[in-house]
């Protein structure tokens, strides 16, 4: 059955009243989809390559229960049998590939739970960042988005300049324009007269102040260390922690100068040409520097260097070799029963915002109280690596702190990397519902696996009135914050 209703945007909507059982091709299809007044696409732009896994869906609905986007709006066409449905659709010439159903797959946050939960088996979210593929090549992105990834493929110091640029513009400008007053509608991320929490930037990038080879004597092994965008330029503490865990335990470290981007953003908002480019030169240079592990602490950094890499690559030989290698810190230092204790030559930090964090923190450690930490999990750490067991591990094994889980730790954050930026405000509707299961721990801190989830985290608990600091793990461990 078709329905048809006017929202109060007087958009036009269609969806079908899915069967709880399996339909073959070309036995059910979609249309319409939400267009302004009544505009109706029919064309096929080849998608057939996608519909006989889309066309496995069963329309259970069983998606619905965890899907993040599906969630806050409520809407079938934002969960993965209504994408999967539109997809179908176009695949069969019903449709096109039109704006409308693009920004669809553009909301999709690709946190996996589709993944994870699908009776038949199927990958929605590979199907779905093929489509955004699919629509990028043909009709390309936003100028500034263009410019952005233009310059991440042609540039091995990636994102520097960019994040220098943002970094300046927050501290001399956007912190201090007020939200509210004539200047709010010029503001970027401003919500009920709030502005995003942004973290403070760092003033160089930290590779550029590290050697590229941290040596010990007598080695025990030798790691390459991904940084990743994020911990390169925003959370350097992060870094320096790493690093001078691996170094208190006999461990080589090589920091890869010419290593570039990840590709993760380019690859999630469309553009795998540019994420193409970038997996086969970090392929490159991790593959010739033959590590013992290639070690990350970005969750989404770990899955496209895993498996994204993989797919991208199409390699004829066995990826394995390659893939085995690539570990998140927390499970390496489980797996390798790494010391945390007695760390020597950690470096001190510039930043403000962190030394507040410490400073906090040691006030809570003086009044005889153990710390009480909260663990979110990253997406694409728990169902994109099946790595969740590990961080816990290492918190409950920490004298001073008191740990406590979550509701729901694994639910999406609604971060995302781009999608945070390119859709703020369904972002912040996701987020609202993590914050309220953190502030329900009364966690004096909250720990994490993932750079940009601690971005997303940082300002949904800022809106909630519960300023907490949101850390990686690693950061706990024998710290100025326990000393």
């Amino acid at each position: 059955m078709i329905v048809f209703w006017k929202k109060p945007t007087n958009e036009l909507q269609v969806y079908i009243n899915f069967p709880n059982i399996f339909k073959q091709k070309n036995q059910y299809h979609l249309s319409l989809l939400c267009v302004n007044d009544v505009n109706i696409y029919i064309m096929n732009p080849k998608f057939d390559k996608y519909l006989d896994e889309a066309s496995q869906c069963v329309k259970c609905g069983i998606c619905q229960h965890e899907c993040p986007t599906y969630i806050a709006t409520g809407d079938e066409s934002m969960v993965a049998r209504g994408r999967l449905a539109l997809l179908e659709a176009v695949a069969e010439g019903d449709l096109k590939l039109s704006s409308g159903i693009a920004d669809r797959m553009s909301k999709c946050t690709s946190c996996l739970s589709c993944v994870t939960n699908c009776p038949r088996g199927i990958d929605p979210v590979k199907i779905i960042n093929a489509a955004k593929g699919e629509y990028f090549e043909k009709n390309g992105s936003d100028f500034i988005s263009k410019m952005v990834f233009k310059y991440l493929g042609n540039n091995e110091r990636s994102l520097y300049p960019l994040f220098k640029l943002i970094g300046m513009a927050s501290n001399l400008f956007y912190s201090r324009i007020p939200a509210e007053g004539w200047l709010k509608e010029s503001l970027p991320f401003v919500k009920n007269g709030i502005k995003k929490n942004f973290p403070q930037f760092g003033k160089r990038n930290l590779k550029d102040g590290l050697p590229e080879i941290v040596k010990v004597k007598n080695p025990k092994m030798r790691v390459a260390f991904f940084t990743g965008c994020m911990t390169d330029f925003v959370f350097q503490e992060t870094g320096q922690k790493i690093i001078s865990i691996l170094k208190a335990n006999n461990i080589e470290t090589i920091i890869p100068k010419n290593i570039g981007c990840c590709g993760a953003p380019a690859y999630y908002m469309g553009d795998h040409k540019t994420a193409l480019k970038l997996a086969r030169e970090n392929f490159r240079i991790l593959s010739q520097l033959n590590p013992d592990y290639i070690i990350f602490n970005c969750a989404t950094c770990g899955k496209v260097l895993k498996s994204i890499y993989e797919t991208l690559l199409n390699l004829n030989g066995d990826f394995s070799c390659f893939s085995k290698k690539v570990i998140d810190i927390h499970k390496f230092l489980v797996v390798n029963k790494c010391k945390t204790e007695d760390l020597q030559n950690e470096e001190g930090s510039e930043n403000k915002a962190y030394l507040a964090t410490i400073k906090q923190l040691q006030k809570v450690k003086s009044a005889n109280k153990k710390i009480r930490v909260t663990y979110h999990d990253p997406c694409h750490l728990k169902r994109g690596l099946n790595t969740y067991l590990e961080p816990r591990e290492i918190l409950k094994s920490l004298p001073m702190v008191d740990f406590v889980e979550m509701e729901s730790p694994d639910a999406c954050c609604g971060g995302a990397g781009g999608f945070n930026l390119k859709h703020y405000d369904l972002s912040l509707q996701i987020g609202k519902r993590k914050a309220e299961s953190i502030k329900r721990t009364g966690a004096d801190v909250v720990v994490t696996g993932c750079p940009s989830c601690q971005m997303q985290i940082m300002d949904v608990l800022h809106r909630a009135d519960y300023d907490r600091p949101v850390l990686h793990t690693v950061e706990l461990l024998n710290s100025k914050i326990l000393a």
